[in-house]
């Protein structure tokens, strides 16, 4: 039985996937920050998720934080 895709066998593709992985878990260590003011809010994940760009969580709203 064969865990992994077939399609991982490309050199590229196998790559790509390896970088998209080390991108969640770099927003995923921006999340559990011990600080709560330097983890992102909910949309800066949601904007790196989707666009795969976890420097932007680097930019907290300028509303974070206050009730």
């Amino acid at each position: 039985m064969e865990i992994f895709d077939k399609s991982l066998n490309d050199a590229s593709l196998k790559e790509t996937y390896m970088k998209q992985v080390k991108q969640l878990l770099d927003i995923a260590q921006n999340c559990v920050d011990h600080d709560r003011m330097k983890r992102p809010s909910s949309s800066k994940i949601l904007e790196a998720v989707f666009n795969q760009n976890p420097s932007s969580l680097c930019e907290l709203d300028s509303n974070y934080g206050q009730v």
